[in-house]
């Protein structure tokens, strides 16, 4: 058996006297916190506002900058999608990696992996290896092969890439894909750059 305890609160109502409510406003019609008893701030009590205008400051000067500056590094990620032995290219974004993902070979396990080597002109400048998704386990299904997947490389690069070659052993995919027009967004707002001169 359950027991249900009810807590209830006797009123003395007088007939002929209204209930005493808490005052929601002072003498001057201002509205009172009735727990405190105390009208909030406002305006009329006196002082000022003011906004201050922005200022730009060094990227030292900057504790989030100067974190971020010290935990990446200047790369490309690109996504890919790999189709048997089909290589697409679905994006190629200019990024600060972080320098945990930016590690030229990333830990595939002994499976499968996938290469890319970026270049810019005939000079190679960057190039990782991350694990190839081309076998996985499914509910119900066990381990099941995926030839057709899609791949996302943080590749760490000291300048723009030209162009990048792809290859995926597991079903004999290759590719060789320009990359160039992924920096042309950037360069286009950020003007004059160490990252946007077109002569390599």
């Amino acid at each position: 058996m359950r027991a249900f305890m009810l807590a209830a609160t006797a009123l003395l109502i007088i007939p002929g006297q209204a209930l005493a409510q808490p005052a929601t406003t002072d003498p001057t019609g201002r509205p009172v916190d009735p727990l405190r008893g105390a009208p909030p701030p406002s305006a009329s009590d006196g002082g000022t506002v003011t906004l201050s205008k922005a200022r730009p400051i060094q990227d030292s000067d900057d504790p989030l900058n100067a974190f971020v500056q010290q935990d990446t590094v200047d790369g490309i990620v690109v996504t890919l999608t790999i189709d048997r032995d089909q290589v697409r290219l679905d994006s190629a974004t200019p990024a600060r990696i972080p320098r945990t993902a930016a590690r030229t070979e990333r830990d595939t396990g002994g499976g499968d992996a996938v290469t890319v080597t970026g270049f810019a002109g005939a000079q190679q400048i960057g190039r990782a290896v991350v694990p190839d998704a081309v076998v996985n386990a499914q509910e119900g299904s066990g381990i099941v092969r995926t030839e057709r997947r899609q791949i996302v490389v943080p590749m760490a690069v000291n300048r723009p890439v030209d162009r990048i070659e792809v290859t995926a052993p597991a079903t004999n995919a290759r590719a060789t894909i320009d990359v160039s027009a992924a920096w042309r967004p950037y360069c286009d707002e950020a003007g004059r750059s160490p990252w946007c001169v077109t002569p390599r």
